[in-house]
């Protein structure tokens, strides 16, 4: 993995700590609903999958070219 993959997955870290620690969790703690699913829900998982997505797509491997010529 290069140096800025890395340096992305740091960043990541950092910013996946801050938007699960209390002070902006509590601004999505309200009743409100989104299509019957409360907002906190929707904000927690919906952050957890988008983390979990950028992860993924940060750690791929690019293809290797095979051809030998």
């Amino acid at each position: 993995m290069n140096r800025n993959r890395e340096l992305l997955l740091a960043c990541l870290c950092i910013l996946t700590m801050a938007i699960f620690n209390t002070p902006l969790l509590s601004i999505a703690n309200y009743d409100a609903f989104i299509s019957g699913i409360p907002v906190f829900y929707v904000f927690l998982f919906g952050g957890w999958l988008g983390i979990i997505l950028i992860i993924a797509w940060l750690v791929r491997q690019p293809k290797q070219d095979t051809d030998d010529e």
